[in-house]
C-alpha cells in the first residue's frame, strides 16, 4: 500500500499528492501526482477532477526529483485524448496492459493514465502494476532522467517569478 497525503474532496475522485514512491533497487523517491476522474474522459464534467495538474506545478524545494502524474480513469482513454490532455501531439505514449504511459520530451511532463479503475482499491492494485512495468521494462532510469529535468524547469521558472 502507498503512503497518501490527502486533499480535496473524500472518495473516489481525491487528488492525492506529492507521494514519494520509493525503488529500493536504485534507491530514489520520486513526487508521484496521483488524481482521479470519475467517469468517461469525453466526458467534459468529469474534466473537473482531473484537471491539467502539470500546467500548476510549482517546485516542491523537499524533492530532488520532478512529479510523475497518475490519472486514475474509470473507464479508457484513446491516444487522440491523450494528446489532447497534454496538450502536445508530439508526445511518446506507450500502451500497456494497465493503460497508457505518456511522456513529454519537450516539457519532461510524465503521465501514467491507469485504465478501468472502479474502486478505490483498485487505485493501489493500478499503481503496482504501474511501478512494476517500470521495473520490468526497465523504464527507471528514463523516469528518472526526465523527472530531473522537470525538477530543473521548474526551479527555472519559479526563479523568474
Amino acid at each position: 500500500m502507498l503512503p497518501r497525503q490527502r486533499h480535496g474532496n473524500a472518495g473516489f475522485s481525491s487528488v492525492y499528492s506529492w507521494i514519494l514512491i520509493e525503488v529500493r533497487d536504485r534507491n530514489y523517491s520520486v513526487p508521484l501526482v496521483i488524481t482521479a476522474r470519475p467517469d468517461r474522459f469525453s466526458y467534459p464534467d468529469a474534466s473537473k477532477f482531473v484537471g491539467y495538474p502539470f500546467r500548476e506545478e510549482t517546485l516542491q524545494e523537499s524533492a530532488k526529483y520532478g512529479p510523475v502524474h497518475l490519472v486514475a480513469l474509470y473507464k479508457t482513454i484513446t491516444d487522440n485524448q491523450i494528446r489532447k490532455h497534454v496538450g502536445n501531439p508530439d508526445i511518446r505514449i506507450m500502451e500497456e496492459a494497465w493503460g497508457f504511459f505518456a511522456a513529454d520530451p519537450e516539457r519532461a511532463i510524465q503521465i501514467a493514465y491507469v485504465t478501468n479503475v472502479t474502486s478505490p482499491s483498485a487505485i493501489d492494485e493500478r499503481v503496482g502494476d504501474f511501478l512494476a512495468w517500470l521495473r520490468e521494462f526497465d523504464q527507471e532510469g528514463m523516469l528518472l532522467e526526465r523527472s530531473k529535468v522537470r525538477k530543473g524547469m521548474l526551479k527555472s521558472s519559479s526563479r523568474e517569478i
